[in-house]
């Protein structure tokens, strides 16, 4: 995303402008990769599957332990400015981010082998293919090499909401929700996207209805390693959906990469 240029337009008052140069680095097509192990969850996967929904998952149950760590406010700056502690703790709690879930997805393509092995149990789970019809509510991660301390930006935050700036006070809020979208630049190779949706912050997520998230289910594809019992089921959700049969991944022949056809029962 061009981060600088959005936060200028933002800060220029010209939030249309900032949405489009957000939407102008969202894909057409994105991945989510789904992990199957022959335990109860897949059955919940299957079902959300069926229902043509998609899980948000509260921070808690992400696999990066520095999960919304990508920004962070400097206390000891905020201190040596005259902050005392209990309001610096008072206002940072814009920070926890408890009350939100979170769902990750692709622009890799579909045989982009590391992931098939992150996060399908060595391609024994399954992807699916969703079509961007609308591309607002998709941001995309930034990845960095360290986290970002703020702490003149938080002062200012401050302030506003002291003096009842309240239009100030948001444009600060839309800086700092770009939390959700900031990992180290470790994780770069996965090409991320996400969408965060309101949650219980005492839940562990909860499943949104993909056409709710401006997405069409466009196809379904079974890893190499997929049970045939899986493909099947698999088979019936894709047709149940209105789409083609699933497709199977292959191992190419010659090349570092998977063939995909579509499945056809015995």
């Amino acid at each position: 995303m061009k981060i600088n240029a959005y936060f200028q337009l933002l800060l220029e008052g010209k939030e249309q402008e900032a949405e489009k140069v957000h939407i102008s680095t969202i894909p057409n097509k994105l991945i989510k990769f789904i992990w199957l192990d022959e335990s109860e969850k897949d059955d919940l996967k299957f079902l959300t599957l069926k229902r043509d929904e998609m899980w948000f998952a509260h921070k808690k149950s992400l696999n990066d332990p520095y999960e919304y760590k990508g920004m962070l406010i400097d206390k000891e700056k905020l201190i040596k400015a005259g902050y005392p502690i209990k309001t610096i703790e008072k206002y940072q709690t814009i920070f926890d981010l408890n009350d939100y879930g979170v769902t990750c997805l692709s622009s890799n393509s579909i045989d982009y082998l590391p992931m098939w092995a992150y996060y399908t149990n060595n391609r024994k789970g399954f992807c699916v293919e969703y079509e961007v019809i609308k591309k607002d509510y998709i941001h995309e991660v930034l990845y960095e090499p360290e986290s970002i301390k703020v702490a003149s930006l938080f002062i200012e935050y401050i302030e506003a909401i002291i003096s009842g700036q309240k239009k100030k006070a948001d444009f600060y809020i839309k800086i700092f929700l770009q939390n959700f979208f900031i990992k180290a630049k470790s994780w770069e190779h996965e090409k991320e996207y996400r969408i965060v949706y309101s949650i219980d912050e005492n839940s562990d997520g909860i499943n949104v209805p993909v056409n709710k998230l401006g997405m069409r289910t466009s196809r379904i594809v079974a890893g190499i390693n997929c049970s045939e019992d899986n493909k099947k089921k698999l088979n019936e959700i894709s047709k149940s959906l209105g789409l083609e049969n699933v497709y199977i991944s292959k191992i190419h022949p010659e090349k570092y990469k998977m063939d995909c056809m579509r499945y056809e029962e015995d």
